[in-house]
């Protein structure tokens, strides 16, 4: 059931760019903050999809407004339609997209079904 639900899954991914300011902001209010540290470190790793370099975020869409929009909505809806309309090929010989297939069937989703 496992590899036939693999065959048939869209991917997209979704990368919200909100400012540093802002996510430490928000990070102040959580009931449990991270260090101020960790949240720059992670903003410092982060990668911005790059679909010319990474075949895999072809469907990809990055918002970079704090405030969601209706147009936001709209291209969000767009992105998960084309991602359900489009499921994921066979793996090209790419060791990369090999790895997270190899991943992906270590979650503990695929062994229940």
């Amino acid at each position: 059931f496992c590899e036939i639900l693999l065959d048939s899954l869209g991917f997209c991914q979704l990368f919200l760019d909100c400012p540093l300011e802002s996510c430490l902001q928000r990070n102040c209010l959580r009931s449990q903050p991270l260090p101020d540290e960790t949240i720059c470190l992670m903003a410092r790793k982060i990668e911005v999809p790059n679909p010319e370099k990474n075949t895999w975020e072809q469907n990809s869409l990055i918002l970079k407004n704090v405030e969601c929009t209706s147009e936001d909505n709209l291209q969000v809806i767009n992105l998960l339609v084309t991602a359900l309309e489009n499921p994921v090929k066979q793996i090209e010989d790419n060791t990369e997209q090999k790895v997270v297939l190899i991943v992906f069937k270590q979650i503990p989703f695929c062994r229940l079904y």
